[in-house]
């Protein structure tokens, strides 16, 4: 093998997609690079959708079946390290630093004077760390070759824990599309839905998991302001998570439960009518790496208005272009940016807006970007 690339759960179907492409890229310039999942999902994933074993379209290994929390460390740890002391590439890219697993195939891969490589989708705006984290980041960053960097912030966060920016390579993210996808169709669904949209409401969506950091009440909060104001809103929220509850309560606690709808979870496939009928996607999250629903809902023409600790800006959202930021955790700046977007909204418009900036981010361009690294780090 040139180079084996290890990611933590099979479950995500936007690494599927871009490995799938990366595979036949690798294949057409006579490399072989070989695919490793430790887990099939995480027990946060569980609730969201089953793996979609469709999207896998390359020659790959799961490790573990079920969730990644459902093995214990030494069964982890024993299988990684096995798994690096086969190995015969010159390249191993590892997926992540978070776990005391990464660091322990780091060393032996090391250890074995191979090159190292790592996922990094953290930036500078995540929730603070302690500084003996931030130590121990810098310690393994600097022991690392090269870097697959979702973005400019995690770019910039890589070069400030001691990263060569010579050795980052970035865009290396992309959301898995269904293989029906065609931006023709989804023009004229889009069309024909807004225009009958929910008696001419202004329709807003979330989609992810209902977790704290996603500040799902803040999306909640600023729907009741906005109907205060005299906007006709409504929201429909699409996931799972320990927050379903509360949230519900908090709809009825603000008298807007008529005008929220909790959807549940649904696969990607599915996701495709929420965001052809929806005027925008709000992303209000308290820490947020990159946020892959962004790439979908502009892949769907429908613009996302998102918090500014996203680290999916400047890439997918800047002022005007595809959407609007605000600040994070503040209602009113939310409801401002929505009001914007709201006032004399353009179906036509902001189509053309969306799919012009997506299109730049494609699975293929994220496994063209890989397989560049996974080159230059062979040759090194």
């Amino acid at each position: 093998m040139d180079a084996d690339i290890f990611h933590n759960i099979a479950w995500s179907t936007y690494k599927a997609t871009i490995f799938s492409e990366l595979h036949k890229k690798a294949k057409a310039s006579h490399l072989s690079i070989g695919f490793c999942h430790i887990a099939e999902t995480e027990r946060s994933r569980l609730a969201i959708s089953a793996v979609d074993r469709l999207r896998h379209d390359y020659p790959h290994r799961v490790l573990f079946s079920g969730a990644y929390e459902d093995t214990s460390f030494w069964q982890r740890a024993y299988c990684l390290l096995l798994e690096i002391l086969k190995s015969d590439s010159k390249v191993i890219v590892l997926p992540g630093y978070h776990l005391i697993e990464y660091w322990l195939m780091l060393i032996v891969a090391k250890l074995k004077g191979r090159r190292v490589a790592v996922f990094c989708d953290s930036t500078g705006r995540d929730r603070n760390t302690s500084r003996l984290k931030s130590i121990a980041k810098r310690i393994f960053f600097v022991c690392c070759d090269g870097y697959f960097a979702y973005g400019k912030r995690s770019k910039d966060y890589l070069i400030s824990h001691g990263a060569t920016a010579a050795t980052i390579f970035q865009d290396c993210q992309a959301a898995a599309l269904p293989a029906t996808y065609s931006a023709k169709d989804i023009h004229a669904n889009r069309l024909a839905a807004l225009r009958d949209a929910n008696g001419g409401r202004f329709r807003l969506l979330y989609v992810g998991r209902l977790a704290p950091e996603k500040r799902v009440d803040l999306l909640l909060l600023s729907v009741a302001r906005l109907r205060s104001h005299g906007i006709d809103v409504d929201v429909r929220v699409v996931g799972a998570g320990p927050e379903g509850k509360l949230l519900f309560r908090l709809a009825v606690e603000l008298g807007i439960q008529e005008h929220v709808s909790f959807e549940g979870s649904c696969t990607s496939a599915g996701l495709a009518s929420y965001y052809e009928s929806s005027h925008a996607l709000v992303l209000p999250s308290d820490s947020e790496p990159w946020g892959l629903v962004v790439n979908e809902a502009l892949s769907y023409g429908c613009p996302a208005i998102v918090s500014d600790v996203c680290g999916c800006i400047p890439e997918l959202i800047e002022e005007g272009e595809a959407g609007f930021s605000f600040t994070a955790g503040s209602v009113e700046d939310l409801v401002r940016k929505t009001i914007k977007l709201q006032h004399d909204y353009d179906i036509d418009f902001w189509f053309a807006r969306c799919t012009k900036t997506i299109l730049k981010y494609s699975p293929e361009r994220a496994a063209s970007n890989i397989l560049a690294g996974c080159m230059r780090l062979r040759a090194m």
